[in-house]
């Protein structure tokens, strides 16, 4: 699967978005492991890169940022930020039922 920046406005692409960014924060929580898989840190770090890739795309459209534009440009933000905590939410109960029960998480 290929990712084009400027395919966010769709459905697909707007899904795609999505497991970018799961993808990213997975990457980040991977080389940082005290970012919590849960809670407000991790709510703000896919809000942040939701609205980052959402404005990255839209500098790249040419459109003017008329009221239209900035409408549009939210509710796909906010579509991309619920797929990706939906995402992230199942990703991580998943991991915790596929985990050994003998398993102690990691002392910071």
């Amino acid at each position: 699967m290929t990712f084009d920046l400027n395919s966010v406005w769709t459905a697909d692409g707007a899904a795609g978005a999505a497991l970018f960014i799961g993808f990213v924060l997975g990457i980040l929580q991977s080389l940082v492991p005290f970012i919590p898989s849960t809670g407000t840190a991790r709510n703000w770090i896919i809000g942040v890169l939701s609205v980052g890739l959402v404005g990255l795309a839209a500098s790249q459209t040419g459109q003017t940022p008329n009221i239209t534009n900035v409408f549009g440009a939210g509710l796909v933000t906010l579509g991309i930020y619920a797929a990706a905590t939906a995402a992230h939410i199942a990703g991580t109960a998943g991991a915790v039922a596929a985990a050994p029960k003998t398993a102690k998480p990691l002392e910071p």
